[in-house]
């Protein structure tokens, strides 16, 4: 996700007492997962569905086919319309969850 977000939420998930670890584009997720793998996967991995040099749906299509759906993945989008949930969940995500969001 951009910058900003990432911040925002790195500081609610680590005040929750989560490791957090973040990636700049769908890429670099994707590298720092195939990394991961010699040692422990995350618990979840949060996914914008618009990202630089690979976007979210091609990121949870290709974790699903690497990890099955043992893998929980959310996907975080500012586009609401129906369409964009159905292409999220269609390329495997668990969840979606529209931006801006509330910690409520």
């Amino acid at each position: 996700d951009d910058p900003v977000t990432q911040m925002i939420l790195t500081e609610l998930l680590v005040g929750e007492g989560f490791a957090v670890t973040c990636a700049e584009d769908g890429q670099r997720a994707l590298d720092l997962m195939r990394e991961r793998r010699q040692t422990t996967l995350p618990d979840l991995v949060l996914l914008d569905c618009e990202m630089p040099r690979k976007d979210g749906y091609s990121v949870c299509g290709e974790l699903r086919a690497r990890y099955a759906a043992w893998l929980p993945v959310v996907m975080l989008s500012a586009n609401t319309d129906e369409g964009s949930v159905i292409r999220c969940l269609r390329a495997g995500a668990n969840d979606y969850v529209r931006k801006p969001f509330n910690r409520a």
